[in-house]
């Protein structure tokens, strides 16, 4: 049984504009999770549990977090934290002195 042109149960190829809107898509959502991902890392790994010890994380979770920071920035973070507390000294003094 012939069917028409363009009929139901024909596969026609997408428009290169719609393929390549979609790949914009996902690369625009993939590069904003893992931006998102790098900043809670950031904020909950390296800036509360390693610089402030104000927050103690299960191994586990510990593990997770060094191996996202250090695949998504490659940074060390000794380096972060000794820098980050450098900065923050002289706000904490004058913090504890007022």
């Amino acid at each position: 049984m012939l069917r028409p042109p363009g009929g139901p149960g024909i596969l026609t190829p997408r428009s290169k504009g719609t393929t390549l809107t979609r790949q914009i898509l996902i690369v625009a959502l993939a590069s904003f999770g893992l931006t998102q991902l790098t900043s809670l890392a950031t904020s909950i790994y390296l800036h509360r549990a390693l610089a402030h010890h104000s927050l103690s994380l299960r191994p586990a979770l510990a593990l997770a977090f060094r191996t996202i920071v250090w695949m998504l920035t490659g940074q060390s973070q000794q380096h972060w934290v000794a820098v980050h507390r450098k900065h923050q000294g002289p706000l904490m003094k004058v913090r504890s002195a007022s």
